[in-house]
């Protein structure tokens, strides 16, 4: 299957070894005391993965107007399909966008935040991780009625920020850490 005239690439996803590296990572993270090497990766960083620091290939992917399902086609061999689908979400509901940046890390930070961005930077300081997220076993439509609740209203109010985040937690939790790192575990109610 080819993008624009290149290649598809080889998706690094949750084979044999992928499962050991982020074995590894979930080991690690703790001492790192960085919450996002805890989570699945983002659609972004699937992304980033998928063009290789190929530059004109995250331009053509970004010039597209596709639905979930074409992009699923689009993107096929993205491994596991959680990580897919949510890429696959992400990418319909936020494309077609203008990239800005000369390389891909510039290129992806100019486009809107992925669902991982937004847990990290707008649910995390108040919930924690573990019991309000990590272990929430919901559909996209049962995380878009957090939304509901009076004191989740004003949340991610921009754009498709809502369905952008449900799509990535319903695609990513529940997740059992064996270890949860303090930045992740919930905060005292």
């Amino acid at each position: 299957m080819t993008c624009n005239g290149h290649a598809t690439h080889r998706w690094f996803g949750f084979g044999r070894f992928s499962a050991l590296v982020v074995s590894v990572m979930l080991v690690i993270a703790p001492a790192q005391a960085n919450p996002a090497a805890a989570l699945p990766p983002g659609p972004k960083e699937n992304l980033a993965q998928w063009v290789e620091g190929d530059t004109a290939t995250l331009e053509a992917v970004v010039a597209k107007d596709l639905d979930a399902q074409a992009w699923q086609a689009e993107l096929q061999g993205i491994e596991p399909s959680e990580a897919l689908a949510a890429l696959a979400d992400y990418l319909s509901l936020n494309l077609p966008a203008e990239p800005a940046g000369s390389d891909v890390a510039s290129m992806l930070a100019g486009l809107p935040a992925d669902g991982k961005e937004l847990y990290l930077r707008d649910c995390l300081s108040c919930h924690g991780g573990d019991r309000y997220f990590l272990q929430q076993d919901n559909s996209i439509d049962e995380w878009m009625g957090i939304f509901d609740a009076p004191y989740h209203r004003r949340l991610l109010t921009e754009s498709l920020e809502r369905e952008t985040f449900a799509s990535y937690a319903a695609h990513t939790v529940p997740l059992t850490l064996e270890t949860v790192p303090e930045e992740l575990q919930d905060r005292a109610d």
